[in-house]
């Protein structure tokens, strides 16, 4: 009698099946931990962009201008690296500044929402200054 090899159609519905389950569970946490990530690098950039404006203003005393030009964000590699992801906007007057990073594409679901800092530096997730929030979101 000859031994034969393979899989039996059991033996394969029981490993789709285990596949199917583990790539069920590993797929949200796989978007969970990328959309916290860029989360972060949202972050970073916004307290690159802070450094930028507060640079301006100890070498022009305002936040509005840049040796008489009106002040705009540089490009940077971190916003560079979260096009369609995350906006970045930065709202500004004479003593003031709000910069702000709206999540966008995939990203925009994002349950922290637009991240934003002040030139006092409060920072704010949704609008949300409590203390559970941001150090959530932040």
């Amino acid at each position: 009698m000859r031994k034969r090899f393979g899989f039996t159609l059991m033996e394969m519905m029981i490993t789709i099946v285990i596949l199917g389950v583990l790539v069920g569970v590993a797929f949200p946490a796989y978007k969970g931990q990328m959309s916290s990530t860029r989360r972060a690098v949202a972050a970073s950039c916004i307290a690159e962009y802070a450094q930028f404006m507060e640079r301006n203003y100890s070498t022009n005393m305002t936040y509005a201008t840049n040796n008489g030009v009106a002040v705009a964000l540089p490009a940077t590699n971190c916003s560079k690296d979260l096009t369609g992801y995350y906006t970045f906007d930065l709202i500004k007057d004479v003593s003031t500044y709000t910069l702000k990073a709206t999540p966008a594409g995939t990203q925009a679901g994002d349950s922290c929402g637009t991240l934003a800092v002040d030139q006092l530096g409060t920072r704010t997730a949704n609008g949300q200054t409590d203390t559970d929030t941001i150090r959530k979101c932040w």
